[in-house]
């Protein structure tokens, strides 16, 4: 399991990180048969432009997934 710091680290290497705070949350799929992986990634945060992103980290199979 990835911490905070290292979904974080992963994350600005792709988009840059705007002021404000960062949610994070940890998804557990060990009961879903169809999804890519058994635990995903979550954040919510601010780009440079200041616009609020979602975006679900999938570390060994898909990536960043932008909704």
């Amino acid at each position: 399991m990835l911490t905070k710091e290292q979904v974080i680290q992963e994350l600005s290497k792709f988009d840059t990180l705007g002021e404000g705070r960062i949610v994070f949350k940890v998804l557990d799929y060990s009961e879903n048969r169809f999804a890519p992986e058994i635990v995903a990634y979550r954040v919510h945060y601010s780009n440079y432009l200041g616009q609020r992103r979602k975006v679900t980290y999938y570390p060994n199979s898909v990536g960043f997934q932008w909704s």
